[in-house]
């Protein structure tokens, strides 16, 4: 059980997380009380995993949600707890029939990649959307 006393502590924390830009509504907030009732809070890293989980909603979240828990509960960091910064990819896509040491392959093409097209258009507004995408939805 989550002491009484800590009960502000997440209620701050959850105002702390809101004014980063990670909204979290009063349901979600009482899931994360729910959460540290089971998994404690003993470990840093249990407790950070269990709130990051329920607070995320989007992978835009991770790194706010963890730059807002280092610096709310710093002290309670548990070594296990990794915070790493988002790195840059890339790729090398061939057309069919191309090889590796054919020489073509000089030429640089930039590609989008990322979410599929019903992730893309669930962010738009449906009176902007062609009717193509609205087939699509």
């Amino acid at each position: 059980m989550v002491p009484t006393a800590a009960l502000p502590t997440l209620v701050e924390f959850t105002h702390r997380l809101r004014a980063a830009g990670i909204p979290v509504p009063a349901a979600t907030a009482g899931d994360m009380v729910q959460a540290l009732e089971t998994v404690g809070m003993a470990s840093g890293s249990d407790a950070f995993f269990a709130l990051r989980a329920l607070a995320c909603s989007s992978v835009e979240h991770l790194l706010i949600f963890d730059r807002v828990f280092l610096a709310f509960f710093g002290s309670m960091r548990d070594p296990s707890i990794a915070f790493v910064s988002p790195r840059q990819r890339t790729w090398t896509i061939r057309a069919e029939g191309d090889r590796p040491d054919s020489g073509d392959g000089d030429e640089v093409r930039k590609a989008t990649v990322g979410a599929s097209a019903v992730e893309r258009l669930g962010r738009r507004d449906f009176a902007d959307l062609t009717a193509a995408e609205s087939a699509q939805v």
